[in-house]
């Protein structure tokens, strides 16, 4: 799984615009599955609205691939995208361990002659500080609420 911290996948979803992610959970237009009474009390306690929507997407997203992780953990890999791109070759090289692929030589050259785009941190461009703490607040609370010990989902535990 690649993961990235969720500030930045709020701010590229709600950008691109081409994805309706900021829906409210209660209307018609959600379409990203059932949330559970809790959850919904989480969103409106915090403010609800569109970019908690996406928050929430989020969430129920990073629950999914952790329930399916934990059904084949052995043959599951997780990396962070601010790993890869700002510090790509111990990365790559371990998930070539995982896969089981040789580090060959032509591999190694193509890694450091890459450039790669680090938009870490370009979030705050579109969504600030304030709405970014909020946003981590909600997935921290979130995890809280979710069912399963397979709930350490927020992506806000990772290297950001």
């Amino acid at each position: 799984a690649l993961r990235r911290d969720p500030r930045s996948v709020i701010s590229s979803w709600i950008k691109a615009g081409w994805l309706d992610v900021t829906s409210p959970p209660d209307s018609e237009s959600w379409q990203w599955g059932e949330v559970g009474p809790e959850l919904y009390a989480l969103w409106r306690e915090l403010g609800g609205g569109p970019l908690l929507s996406v928050a929430l997407k989020i969430h129920l997203d990073l629950e999914d691939i952790a329930a399916n992780t934990a059904l084949f953990p052995e043959r599951c890999h997780e990396l962070w995208y601010e790993d890869v791109v700002g510090d790509p070759e111990p990365t790559l090289r371990e998930l070539c361990r995982f896969c089981e692929l040789e580090w060959t030589a032509g591999f190694e050259r193509a890694v450091r002659a890459m450039s790669l785009y680090d938009s870490t941190g370009k979030w705050r461009s579109h969504l600030g500080e304030q709405d970014g703490r909020l946003v981590l607040e909600f997935l921290r609370r979130a995890d809280g609420l979710s069912p399963s010990a397979a709930a350490a989902v927020t992506a806000a535990t990772g290297p950001i």
